[in-house]
């Protein structure tokens, strides 16, 4: 007994976003995806029409991964926790290899990739906006600059922090500027 289609795509989707966060879109080929996940290059297009909407899926799929992560890496009681989950989140995202599949999909020159990104990330800057905005009130503080601005700031440090790791900077070179991001946000305060 053969299995079901979808078992079939999602074993296709699950190896190109492997592909995706080890090699970026320009190193995936359907051949090598379909001999690996042992099916056919036509079934393949079958499910995703082409390479372009596949890495688009495969890309969709790492994106959310990142969004549901941090929802819950920023869902903290307490600002320690909330730091603390934080940088296990970015060193976990830079051992499964979303900040190498990062570099290559923000830069992307396919329109749908490009908004894909776009969207993810005012959305992870919206998040991280939200989630110091309750941290402040928690403390009894409020931004100095516009609330918006602090969570594209805090956005901007924790990609480049991922960047670093990608790149195979050693984590204990790195810790030190993550806490420095949130001491930097804590300055950017005063009392309510």
């Amino acid at each position: 007994m053969g299995r079901p289609p979808s078992d079939a795509r999602d074993r296709v989707l699950s190896i190109a976003v492997k592909h995706l966060k080890r090699q970026g879109p320009s190193a995936i080929t359907l051949d090598e995806i379909a001999a690996e996940a042992g099916c056919a290059k036509g079934l393949i297009t079958y499910h995703f029409e082409s390479k372009d909407r596949l890495i688009q899926a495969a890309s969709e799929e790492i994106l959310g991964d990142h969004q549901a992560a941090w929802a819950s890496a920023l869902h903290g009681n307490a600002l320690d926790d909330v730091i603390r989950q934080t940088w296990q989140t970015l060193l976990a995202e830079a051992r499964d290899g979303h900040w190498r599949a990062w570099l290559p999909l923000a830069t992307s020159r396919d329109r749908v990739i490009s908004q894909l990104v776009s969207n993810h990330a005012s959305s992870f800057a919206d998040s991280l906006r939200m989630a110091a905005e309750s941290q402040m009130r928690t403390l009894g503080l409020q931004p100095a600059i516009s609330i918006a601005e602090l969570g594209q700031f805090l956005a901007a440090g924790l990609q480049g922090i991922g960047l670093r790791l990608a790149t195979g900077v050693k984590p204990e070179a790195l810790e030190g500027a993550h806490s420095a991001l949130w001491a930097a946000v804590l300055g950017m305060t005063r009392p309510d």
